[in-house]
């Protein structure tokens, strides 16, 4: 049982598909709730009823995070963050939501530049920066 007797929850983005959906159903074998962010509705609908299939609590959170380019639009997904992981014991964050551009870079417009920038970079330093000391406070 993890400290506070709470059940232990992961935080996996791009969980729907692919490697984050891998990670999701490892993780649920090992005990662990499950909080997928992504942007493909469909496809994390798909997970959650799977994952709860499998005997775990799955909670979502339908976010692209190639939207996350400016101070405002961080801060209105924290709230819904917050929103979704309220009371949870988050005890591992997957950062695997990734943009993959088939364009060199000397070429590719710089709107795809950007949103491959937020996705890559700003999202998993904001998750991590959101849950850091959450999770070092589990321990004190």
């Amino acid at each position: 049982m993890p400290p506070h007797g709470k059940e232990p929850w992961a935080v996996i983005t791009g969980g729907a598909l692919g490697i984050g959906r891998g990670y999701a159903q490892e993780l649920a074998k090992e005990g662990f709730n499950i909080v997928i962010i992504d942007k493909n509705a469909q496809a994390m609908a798909k997970a959650q009823q799977e994952l709860q299939g499998a005997g775990v609590k799955v909670k979502t959170l339908l976010y692209d995070f190639g939207k996350l380019g400016s101070v405002s639009e961080y801060e209105s997904f924290e709230k819904q963050l917050e929103n979704t992981v309220a009371g949870l014991d988050v005890c591992i964050l997957a950062n695997n939501a990734a943009e993959f551009q088939q364009q060199a870079l000397n070429v590719a417009p710089v709107s795809v530049i950007l949103r491959a920038s937020n996705v890559n970079c700003h999202a998993p330093a904001f998750l991590a920066r959101y849950f850091l000391n959450k999770m070092l406070d589990r321990y004190s």
